[in-house]
């Protein structure tokens, strides 16, 4: 009798620390900056939080490098917060580049190991780990370092949406891209040579050397040049612009995306554009 006692308490004991080891691994945490209120950049904390659990459809990342871009800035104001359906506390950061710890069941394009770049939608970026599913991340290029990498998904993202998504932009066309040394506009001019376009770039003094590297190939000096006046881009380009694409970017909206009037100019001159409005909506579907 004596002897079942004491297995009896054995395997309790030993029921016991299975139950304390899972308890352990659910409560993992790990070093992240949350943002508790909303506000400037003093609202950044630095301190442990809980490690996320991928979902079925969710891969767990190890985050190395993570981009910050000017969204950022106004989801932790918290000035959009009804519109970017941001709670907190919150973790931000979307561009991000690591390496995959595990996957959940339904991932079936990453597996442990990998090197990614992703844009995550609800954020996390700012943390040792983050989870991502197979639509907001894909393989690193082996060009790149996890620091480049992590600097591509949102400019990138932009630059295709203004370009491919709502201009159609195809070969033989010519493309404006304002900017061109910028985030955006760097992917811009890159995006609309390998779809076989004509680049025209504008850009500052300093950076007319970068826009001829990124395959540019008319450059203007927007410092020393009036180019909307300008006869080198006057009635001639006019015309050859018939039956191309423009894409002017211009401030940022609210979303953090272009509000940047894309537009095809068809031969007969008629118009279809997508004004700010659409372009907001677009960056939230996105998202």
């Amino acid at each position: 009798m004596k002897n079942r006692f004491l297995f009896a308490l054995v395997l309790v004991v030993i029921a016991g620390a299975f139950h304390l080891t899972d308890a352990k691994a659910n409560l993992a945490t790990m070093k992240a900056i949350v943002v508790h209120e909303y506000g400037g950049p003093e609202v950044l904390k630095y301190e442990d939080a809980p490690r996320p659990e991928p979902k079925e459809n969710e891969a767990l990342v190890r985050v190395i490098a993570a981009g910050v871009n000017p969204v950022d800035a106004l989801i932790r104001s918290g000035k959009y917060a009804k519109f970017f359906g941001t709670t907190l506390p919150l973790i931000p950061g979307y561009d991000i580049a690591g390496i995959v710890e595990k996957t959940g069941a339904k991932i079936t394009k990453l597996k442990a190991g990998d090197s990614i770049y992703a844009y995550v939608l609800w954020g996390g970026g700012y943390a040792e780990y983050a989870v991502a599913t197979e639509g907001e991340a894909t393989a690193k290029p082996k060009s790149l370092n996890y620091i480049e990498a992590a600097a591509v998904p949102l400019a990138a993202l932009t630059a295709w949406q203004a370009l491919i998504d709502a201009a159609k932009l195809s070969a033989g066309q010519t493309v404006l891209i304002h900017g061109g040394s910028g985030g955006v506009g760097s992917m811009a001019i890159q995006i609309a040579k390998a779809r076989g376009a004509k680049v025209i770039a504008t850009a500052s003094t300093q950076n007319q050397e970068l826009l001829k590297q990124l395959g540019a190939d008319v450059t203007v000096d927007y410092t020393k040049t009036k180019f909307a006046r300008s006869r080198d881009l006057g009635q001639t380009q006019r015309e050859r612009a018939r039956g191309d694409c423009q894409v002017d970017r211009r401030e940022k909206d609210q979303a953090g995306c272009l509000s940047s009037s894309a537009t095809y100019r068809s031969s007969e001159g008629a118009r279809a554009g997508r004004d700010a409005s659409h372009a907001r909506q677009d960056c939230a579907q996105s998202r």
